[in-house]
């Protein structure tokens, strides 16, 4: 199914990603990196399958992009 739009009176669109509980961490960077490509918030809702999403472990795993991605984050 493809969408096109063609003098759409809406200039700006914009997607909301929301993850409720996540259980994998891959799924979680993936998931950013479309947030980050789209440029749309993405939001986290606790608690995770894994441990705390910290600055060493987003390091770790090579997000460069984690630090300039829209990341909200609710218990």
């Amino acid at each position: 199914m493809f969408i096109v739009l063609i003098n759409c009176p809406f200039k700006f669109i914009m997607f909301n990603l929301v993850l409720h509980e996540p259980r994998i961490p891959g799924n979680v960077g993936t998931i950013g990196r479309l947030a980050f490509a789209l440029k749309c918030t993405l939001h986290l809702i606790k608690p995770y399958g894994f441990g705390a999403i910290t600055e060493k472990e987003v390091r770790r795993a090579g997000l460069d992009y984690w630090f300039e991605l829209d990341v909200r984050e609710y218990d």
